[in-house]
């Protein structure tokens, strides 16, 4: 007998081991719940819809870039979140429409 064949055993039977499965059990489960509501959201039709304004914000976030002549941009994370701002909003009149939302 070798010793991963007597101690497999007693983890198994260990209490913290089947608490910590359990957890783990429950994590993955919620994780498979919220992945399944998600994932249509992300469907390739569905982001399609988007292209055209995230291409739009894109292009604008590179003049802006551009337009700041000389000046040496350290932080880019104002340009991003105003544009990705920008973008989701720009996709909220698409999402109303899909909702059939007036």
């Amino acid at each position: 007998k070798d010793c991963t064949s007597s101690f497999i055993p007693m983890l198994i039977s260990n209490r913290h081991f089947k608490i910590v499965h359990c957890v783990v059990h429950v994590l993955g489960t919620m994780w498979q719940s919220q992945r399944k509501t998600l994932t249509p959201t992300f469907h390739f039709n569905i982001l399609q819809r988007f292209v055209e304004i995230f291409d739009k914000e894109s292009k604008n976030m590179v003049k802006s870039l551009k337009n700041a002549k000389g000046a040496v941009v350290k932080d880019l994370s104002s340009f991003i979140s105003e544009y990705t701002l920008n973008g989701i909003c720009g996709n909220y009149k698409i999402i109303l429409n899909f909702l059939n939302i007036k």
